[in-house]
């Protein structure tokens, strides 16, 4: 069978300043660094989820859907999208609480819902941020 060839490469992480194999190429970490900035990313949006969980109603914003109790992470919906808006991924503003069939329909459904005026009114206001 054939081995794909791992090229390896010594050279300072970009946080810990330590010539170390580099583990992610596309930030320049260490394997060490790389699992420590996923975990604070992590723990910093999962933190927020539990602020907007204890501030709002656990009640979907489109469909009206009671939640319960118990958080999920896919209950937490960015109206702005992570990876085309970063500055606005840890605002409160910009998540609502959804049930895993809107928020499915808000990231790959036809977007009924982002017609809505109110929504809109929203949408302009956080791109303006």
């Amino acid at each position: 069978m054939w081995k794909k060839k791992i090229k390896e490469e010594v050279r300072p992480c970009l946080k810990c300043g330590v010539n170390h194999r580099i583990y992610n190429r596309s930030k320049w970490l260490c394997e060490d660094c790389d699992k420590e900035v996923t975990r604070e990313r992590r723990g910093d949006l999962q933190s927020l989820f539990m602020e907007i969980w204890n501030e709002r109603p656990h009640i979907c914003v489109k469909c009206g859907k009671k939640l319960g109790e118990e958080p999920k992470a896919i209950y937490f919906s960015h109206l702005l999208g992570r990876a085309a808006y970063p500055n606005l991924k840890m605002d409160k503003e910009n998540i609502v609480i959804m049930c895993d069939e809107c928020h499915y329909d808000w990231d790959f459904g036809e977007g009924s819902f982002k017609k809505d005026p109110k929504i809109k009114l929203l949408l302009e206001k956080l791109r303006r941020k």
